[in-house]
């Protein structure tokens, strides 16, 4: 009778495991169709389904799972369940960014004038902490992971800021470009070129941050746009006032990943690339 009814339980278990499969591989499926028609989301949703079919259909002949630094004893299911739960939400969260990512920068690689937005870049910063925070990683790793996305919204929000200097820097190089024309000496010609080279520098500096430790940022901008070196620009003064008010949550980005006011930094990085 014990016989009877383990093989009765078993074969319902296989029948289960059967339909679990096929349905994992349908989920799959559709999602690699849906990844190359470019519909992400659906995409992401399609694959994180078929990861937890495949692992509910295959879970119970594990004796032992290990991932990520983890590890989820599972000699009887019915009396790990909850940790096995555990170990899958996590392996799922890492699963869904890692997917997410490869899928953004796959769809936008080349797209030069569709950028990922400050939001996305954002989004994504605090899903990385969380799964991250979730399996232990100390805060230097956390910080050395979000940095790539964290110096990117800094920079565009630097660009936006300083468009109006930049421009003003490009014109007054074009006007003493002009003056270079005719019978000049040459000690003229010389001086005129160190002044185009210096404004070169200084206009790469507020691009690119050229020469600027990334640890004292943005502090050694402002102290170079309220030195005497571009006092004769009349930008200079509003830009330094406004990366000043910036400057508190770009140290707290960079080192947490947080920003005190995200809608109003959106809407000045908005203009990074603007006419």
């Amino acid at each position: 009778m014990n016989i009877s009814k383990w093989f009765s339980r078993q074969t319902i278990y296989n029948a289960i495991a059967a339909l679990l499969l096929i349905a994992g591989c349908v989920c799959l499926v559709l999602g690699v169709i849906a990844a190359i028609d470019w519909k992400i989301s659906p995409a992401l949703s399609l694959m994180g389904a078929a990861l937890v079919l495949f692992f509910a259909a295959t879970v119970e002949r594990f004796e032992t799972l290990k991932g990520l630094g983890m590890e989820a004893k599972l000699a009887t299911l019915d009396g790990k369940i909850d940790e096995a739960s555990r170990l899958l939400n996590q392996i799922k969260m890492v699963a869904e960014i890692t997917g997410k990512t490869s899928l953004s920068m796959y769809a936008q690689a080349g797209r030069i004038t569709d950028p990922p937005s400050h939001e996305e870049m954002y989004e994504l910063i605090g899903k990385v902490k969380e799964s991250l925070q979730s399996i232990g990683s100390s805060p230097a790793t956390i910080q050395e992971a979000i940095q790539p996305c964290t110096r990117i919204m800094q920079h565009e929000l630097t660009r936006a800021i300083t468009k109006a200097m930049v421009k003003e820097i490009h014109t007054k190089q074009h006007e003493i470009r002009n003056t270079l024309g005719g019978t000049q000496t040459a000690d003229f010609v010389n001086n005129q070129m160190r002044e185009i080279e210096r404004l070169e520098e200084i206009r790469l500096q507020l691009l690119h941050s050229n020469g600027l430790a990334q640890n004292s940022y943005p502090d050694n901008l402002i102290a170079l746009l309220r030195s005497d070196s571009v006092s004769n620009f009349n930008s200079a003064g509003e830009t330094a006032n406004e990366l000043e008010h910036f400057a508190d949550q770009m140290r707290v980005l960079r080192h947490t990943g947080k920003l005190a006011s995200p809608d109003k930094w959106f809407a000045r990085a908005r203009e990074a690339y603007s006419r």
